[in-house]
C-alpha cells in the first residue's frame, strides 16, 4: 500500500492529522485540475470545498484506499 493508501486507512480509522495532511498533499492538485476544467477561481473554491466535504462523507464506505 503506498502512503496515501495509510493516510486513506488512517482517516477511516478516525486520525485527524492524517485527515488534515491528506488535504495538504491533495488541495493544491484538486484544486488546479478543478480550476482548468471551469475556468474560474472562485469555482473552483467552491467545487473543492463541496469534494472535500464528499470525501468525508465517503471515506467510511471506501473498501479499497
Amino acid at each position: 500500500m503506498n502512503q496515501d493508501g495509510l493516510l486513506v486507512v488512517r482517516c477511516q480509522l478516525g486520525e485527524r492529522e492524517a485527515f488534515r495532511e491528506l488535504v495538504r498533499v491533495w488541495h493544491a492538485p484538486l484544486w488546479r485540475y478543478l480550476r482548468g476544467m471551469v475556468g474560474s477561481a472562485h469555482l473552483a473554491d467552491d467545487l473543492a470545498q463541496e469534494t472535500w466535504v464528499a470525501v468525508v462523507r465517503g471515506l467510511p464506505r471506501l473498501r479499497e484506499p
